[in-house]
Formats: structure tokens, C-alpha cells, sequence
């Protein structure tokens, strides 16, 4: 079972408010639930996590395109244990542990048609990573700036049509975050911790 939260310390609560990132939600990494379903996390799937230490903001920028901020980052799992993502100032996939750190974490599996075209969005993009660049606009219409949620969805466009996943809109702004993937028809949701925005928000005050 995760870690309970730590005792409430009135005197604390101030920097907590003004910190950005501040959050009592134990980590990952004392979930033996979430450790093992990363564990059988296979080539293709989605990863999606709950971290605002790396991604401060990315919640607060969600909320006000209209999306639930559940969730603040995605990649698609390897075929060597790795996470192929967009990151800014990070070109390097990380292993899968290293994203036990986060508080809140989901894996999404796409009804690929057979075994080949899982294998074929994780070599794609693969060979994709070498010349795509974060993208701090967020815009969907720029193939040489990309930000994760825009890689993993053209990357399933491109090697596994088969897997719909719908963008948002907001005031004529086209966008795609977690919630997007999640709701695919196409896909199967095996683990989820249960990342909710509200939870994260009142997690600041312990």
C-alpha cells in the first residue's frame, strides 16, 4: 500500500501554497501495484503521469484549454524498457523506473491490428525522436516542433492508423492531452492509480 501522507504541519502550509509544485501524494515508487503494472508495461503502450516537479504549470496551462490537468506528460513504452517522449532540454528515453518519482500514473494500451504495428510506432518513432524538437508553442500544425502528446498522436497516425484518438478545441485552439488517449475507443485502459486534479490540488496542503 502507498506510503500514508506525512503528519499536517501548520507552520509548513505557507511555502506549500506558494510552491507551484508542492505535493504530498506519495510517490509511485511505494506503490507495489503501480511498480509491477509498470513492469508489464509492453512495446507500444502509452504512459501517461501525474508530474509537475519536471512539467510545472502544464496542469494550470490543461485547465484553462478545458482539459481535467490529470495528467502532465506521455510517451510510449520501448522495446528495451525505455520511454520514447518530447521532452525540453532532455533528448535522452529514460527507463521506465524513473518514472516511479511521479505521484499518479496510467497505462494505455491501443488495439494495435497484430503485434507488427505496435512494433512499427515504436521503431517509427524511434527514428522520428532523432529530428523532432519540443515545441514550447504547443502547436499541432508544426511536424518539426512537437510536445509529447502531439508525438505519440502523429506517431499513431503515421504507423498505426488503425488507433483513433480525437483533438480538443478551445476559443479556435486545437490541442491533445492525456484525456484524449484515454477516451480513444481504441484503446484499453490496464492500469490507472487514479490521478484526479482535485486530489492533487488539496494534496498541497499536507
Amino acid at each position: 500500500m502507498p506510503e500514508p501522507w506525512p503528519a499536517f504541519s501548520l507552520s509548513e502550509l505557507p511555502s506549500h501554497l506558494r510552491s507551484r509544485t508542492h505535493t504530498s501524494n506519495p510517490q509511485l515508487r511505494h506503490n507495489p501495484e503501480a511498480v509491477e503494472a509498470l513492469k508489464n508495461a509492453q512495446p507500444g503502450d502509452i504512459l501517461v503521469v501525474q508530474d509537475e516537479n519536471l512539467f510545472a504549470g502544464a496542469t494550470t496551462y490543461q485547465r484553462l484549454g478545458g482539459a481535467s490537468g490529470d495528467y502532465t506528460h506521455l510517451g510510449v513504452v520501448s522495446d528495451t524498457g525505455t520511454l520514447i517522449d518530447v521532452m525540453q532540454n532532455d533528448w535522452k528515453e529514460k527507463p521506465l523506473d524513473f518514472w516511479l518519482h511521479c505521484t499518479n500514473m496510467a497505462i494505455i494500451r491501443p488495439r494495435y491490428e497484430n503485434t507488427a504495428s505496435a512494433w512499427r510506432v515504436v521503431d517509427g518513432l524511434r527514428e522520428d525522436r532523432k529530428t523532432v524538437r519540443f515545441d514550447p508553442g504547443f502547436d499541432l500544425k508544426t511536424d518539426d516542433l512537437q510536445y509529447c502528446g502531439e508525438f505519440a498522436l502523429k506517431g499513431l497516425r503515421k504507423y498505426a492508423p488503425e488507433i483513433k484518438v480525437e483533438t480538443s478545441s478551445r476559443l479556435g485552439y486545437e490541442f491533445v492531452t492525456a484525456d484524449n488517449f484515454l477516451a480513444s475507443p481504441d484503446v484499453d485502459v490496464v492500469y490507472d492509480s487514479g490521478s484526479k486534479h482535485w486530489y492533487n490540488q488539496v494534496s498541497r496542503f499536507a
